[in-house]
Order: structure tokens, then sequence, then C-alpha cells
């Protein structure tokens, strides 16, 4: 049922859902706009939601502006680096006893040749995206819309799920689920803040440049589920070392391994202590 759900019922709902998410963002602004300057309830909601969106678009805009900017940069020096490993690769290769030398020295050199496929998988990609892009204007425009509608009668939806049986049989346990879901959110926040002290602390001895946005950018990249640190430090440790600055490759890995050590450290006692679970049972969980 649940796979049903999500396969068949999720695109056609996730437009309101995100309707949803808006109404709720903005409701704060709503109450403070009726409450307290005695606007009316539509303009209120119209004025709070068409703010929340602009606040939304701006973050956007400036967030692709910047990224698009920086990988830019990035794509070059990864070339350049790229290029440096695998000269170092064929160069290690041939160094290989006897007739290992050669078979080495062609596998190295065919996979750093098969770029172009990934190229032509890439291209594919954005094609498939453009092929996307109207289907997803329309759920954007209907989770738009959806906004405005739900937060003008946000009080009387409230209301009925309130009195409805099914919400008076599930209260407590949505209650609990939403507390704990804010306590395991904060202490990723404090998680995340002790890896970026960690990683500015570590990129500012070793002189890098920008060390407050790099510090930043990996602290977000350590947060999502399944990268970590690792993703942006160690790629960046093997490009330096196929460059020939072994200083500045041991100084990431050691960034990395301090980073991981310490968040591997905190992480069942602070979620343990904000979920009220004992730091063992974190662990194991």
């Amino acid at each position: 049922v649940v796979w049903l759900g999500l396969r068949y019922l999720y695109p056609l709902f996730l437009p309101f859902l995100l309707g949803l998410i808006l109404a709720l963002a903005a409701e704060p602004l709503v109450k403070f706009l009726h409450g307290n300057l005695h606007l009316g309830r539509g303009a209120a909601v119209f004025a709070s939601v068409s703010v929340i969106l602009g606040a939304f678009a701006a973050v956007l805009a400036l967030a692709g502006a910047f990224l698009v900017r920086r990988a830019a940069g990035m794509a070059a020096q990864a070339a350049e680096g790229l290029t440096s490993v695998r000269d170092w690769a064929v160069t290690l290769a041939g160094h290989a006893p006897g007739r290992l030398a050669e078979p080495l020295t062609r596998s190295v050199r065919e996979l750093f040749t098969t770029g172009g496929g990934l190229l032509d998988r890439s291209a594919d990609a954005a094609l498939g995206l453009a092929r996307q892009l109207p289907g997803s204007l329309v759920t954007l425009g209907t989770a738009v819309l959806s906004a405005y509608l739900i937060c003008a009668r946000l009080p009387a939806l409230r209301s009925w799920l309130e009195r409805s049986a099914l919400w008076q049989r599930w209260r407590g346990t949505l209650t609990r689920l939403a507390r704990n879901g804010r306590c395991w959110l904060k202490a990723q926040v404090k998680l995340s803040a002790v890896t970026f002290v960690i990683v500015l602390a570590g990129f500012c001895l070793l002189r890098i440049r920008r060390s407050l946005i790099l510090a930043a950018l990996t602290a977000v990249v350590d947060a999502v589920p399944l990268l970590g640190t690792g993703t942006v430090l160690l790629p960046w440790a093997l490009f330096s070392a196929a460059e020939g600055r072994p200083v500045l490759a041991l100084g990431l890995l050691g960034i990395y391994v301090t980073a991981l050590v310490t968040r591997s450290a905190l992480e069942p006692k602070l979620v343990g202590r904000q979920l009220g679970l004992d730091p063992l049972a974190a662990l194991i969980a």
C-alpha cells in the first residue's frame, strides 16, 4: 500500500504538499498582519505568501548564481587535477614489475579515456530534465495557487482536523514524533556546527583561500545522509597529492580524520541527550 501510494498518489498530491509547506511557513506572518496590523485575512494571506515566495525565489537565485560561478572555476580546476592524476597513475603503472607494466599502463589510459561516455550520459540527463520542465512548471503553479488557498482556509482546516476522530486517535503519537523530529534536527545542527568549526580551523591553518565559504559548504555536504566530509576532502586530497602538494594533501586528510572521529564520538551523546535515549541505544540505532 505504501509503495502504491508513493508510486501513483505522491505525484498527484505533491503540489498540494508543497502548497501546505508554503502556507505553514507564511502562517506566522499572517497572524502578525491580521492580529497586529488589523489587515483582513485575505489581504494578510496574499501579502504573507507573496513575501515567502519572493524570499524563496531570491535565495534560490542567489544560491544558483553562486553555484554556477563556483562550478565554472571548479570544473577547470577539476580538469587540471584529473590530468595530473592520470599522469601520476600512468607513471606509477609504468614502474610495475616485469610484464605487468604494459597491461597496467594500457588499463589506466583506457580508464581515463572513457570520459566521452560520461559526457554523453550528462547530455542525456540534461535533455531528460528539459522534457520534464513543462510538467514541473504545472506542478509549481499548482503548488503556488494551493498555498494561497490553503493558507486562507488554514484555521478552518485546523479546527476540522482537531475535531476528527483520526486526529484524536493519533494526536499523542504525532505530537511525540514532531517533538522528537525537532530534537533530532537540533542535534544534527550542533554536529554540523562542530564539523564547521573543525574544518574552518584546518583550512585556516592550511591557509586556504575562501576558508569560510568552503568550510560552510563542506559542513552542508556533511549534513547530507550517506555523504559526509570525505565527499569533499578525499578527492581534494587526491588531486593535491597528484599535483605535487603533499603538505596540503596530508592536511586535508588530517581534517577529514579529525572531523570523522569527532562526529562519530559526539553523535550518540548528542542525539541520545536530545531524544532522551541512552547513548548506547542511540549508537546501536
